[in-house]
Formats: C-alpha cells, sequence, structure tokens
C-alpha cells in the first residue's frame, strides 16, 4: 500500500493528477481511477510509477481494495454474506468477523481475495447453525504486505426454525450422490438411516446431538443399484420418512 504523506502535500486544497488529456483537480475526499504509471503534482513530484488502474485518494492513502456492496441476510439458522469489489491491489484474504449483541468480534473464517485485478469480483460466505439473536458482522481485508482495512458493521436478527422438518432430496432421482436437508428448532439427537425397498438398513448418515438449526448431508451411492430407496429421520420425539430414486 503507497501512502502520500502529510508534509509532501501543499496546503492549497488540491493536487493535480495527470490522466491522458488531463490534469484533473482533486478536492479533499475525491478520488480517481489512474490508468498509467506516471503522477505530478504540488508537492507530489516525488510520487512515480503508480501502479495501472490504482485508486488515489486525497485522504494520504492509496485504497487496495474497492468494496461496492455488501449485505448480509438471515434465514432457517443460516446467515449469508455477499460482497463485491470493483477493483483490488495486493488483496491477500477477507476476514470475516462476527460479534453477537454486548459482546467482542471474533474470527469465523477466511475468503481468499484476488490479488490484483481490475475486474469486479464476486464473493460469499455462510455463516452455518447460529442461535436466534442480533449479530454485527465485518470483513477486514488484508494485504499481502500485513496491512488491512475494516469494511463498515452490519447488523442482522438471526432467526432459528420454528419446527422439525425433512424435507425431500435434491437431486431426484439421483446418480450417484444426493443431498438431504432437515431442520430442527431445539438441540435434539438426531439420527438419518437410510434403507432399502425390504426395510434393510444400508446407511446410517446422523447419528449425534445437534443445535437448533438447518442442516444438510449427502448420500452417496457408487455401489447400490437403481431402485427406490428410503430415508428416515428421528429427533426427539419427531420422526418422518421419504422416498428417493436412484437411477444408473
Amino acid at each position: 500500500m503507497s501512502t502520500f504523506l502529510n508534509e509532501s502535500i501543499t496546503t492549497n486544497g488540491d493536487y493535480r493528477v495527470f490522466i491522458g488529456s488531463g490534469p484533473y483537480d482533486l478536492g479533499t475526499g475525491e478520488s480517481v481511477r489512474v490508468g498509467f504509471a506516471y503522477c505530478a503534482g504540488v508537492g507530489l513530484s516525488g510520487l512515480q510509477d503508480a501502479a495501472a488502474e490504482a485508486l488515489f485518494s486525497w485522504n494520504n492513502y492509496v485504497i487496495p481494495v474497492e468494496l461496492t456492496s455488501f449485505t448480509v441476510n438471515s434465514s432457517n439458522g443460516n446467515v449469508f454474506l455477499n460482497w463485491s469489489t470493483a477493483s483490488e491491489i495486493n488483496n491477500k484474504v477477507f476476514e470475516v468477523e462476527r460479534s453477537k449483541e454486548n459482546s467482542g468480534f471474533i474470527t469465523i473464517g477466511f475468503v481468499e481475495g484476488k490479488g490484483t485485478t481490475t475486474e469486479k469480483q464476486e464473493y460469499s460466505f455462510i455463516d452455518k447453525n447460529i442461535t436466534s439473536g442480533k449479530y454485527f458482522y465485518r470483513l477486514k481485508q488484508i494485504d499481502f504486505d500485513g496491512t488491512f482495512k475494516y469494511s463498515t458493521e452490519i447488523e442482522v436478527n438471526a432467526t432459528t426454525p420454528l419446527s422439525f422438518s425433512l424435507e425431500q432430496n435434491f437431486p431426484n432421482p439421483f446418480n450417484p450422490s444426493t443431498k438431504i436437508v432437515y431442520s430442527i428448532p431445539q438441540k435434539s439427537f438426531v439420527t438419518i438411516k437410510v434403507f432399502d425397498p425390504i426395510g434393510k438398513e444400508i446407511s446410517q448418515l446422523v447419528y449425534e446431538e445437534k443445535e437448533c438449526g438447518r442442516y444438510e448431508v449427502d448420500f452417496d451411492a457408487p455401489e447400490l443399484s437403481s431402485g427406490v430407496y428410503f430415508y428416515r429421520i428421528e429427533a426427539g420425539n419427531f420422526i418422518e420418512t421419504k422416498k428417493m430414486i436412484l437411477l444408473r
């Protein structure tokens, strides 16, 4: 990350960046995209070889990542984070941080950056199976040289499932694998088993205590023959069975 030292900038309120037929005047807080490799201006004669497509700002720094959107949404015990950038310079990684109401931020995951690019980039992250409540999320964008910058904080009210449910597997018919999604509204011991057409157990997919939330589990059947199979969930007093079709 390049730095403009305060003492190297005059106090006349602007400086000039030559772009093509420029120059362009930049006032306090304004910025301009630079598409070539030489800059000059009052008090900035030492700044040369600017990175192509860098974003220069009057506020004493070059912005390494231009974040254009950051949204957070909650559904069935999961929180979905999506963000995009217009350009990036030396972007190593995004550190995803979460804070529950009246507590400090903790790191919950990382999403690799795209290094240096002038193309729009899309990113996403899912915070799975959290309990109900008010949460705050932010991004910590980290450069390869270790410098970093925080995004704005976004608040979301997370909700958990209101009832037990077992969804239809997808895809169905399937070959050779499929996903099974289920929801539990309270902490429960959960078992999910798969049976053949005559009721013989052929696989146990889940056998553990789960917090409230929405979950998915994969069923892989590379050695089974085509036919109808059944999967059953037991969680507390909730029991449900559904049919799925393996089609080679």
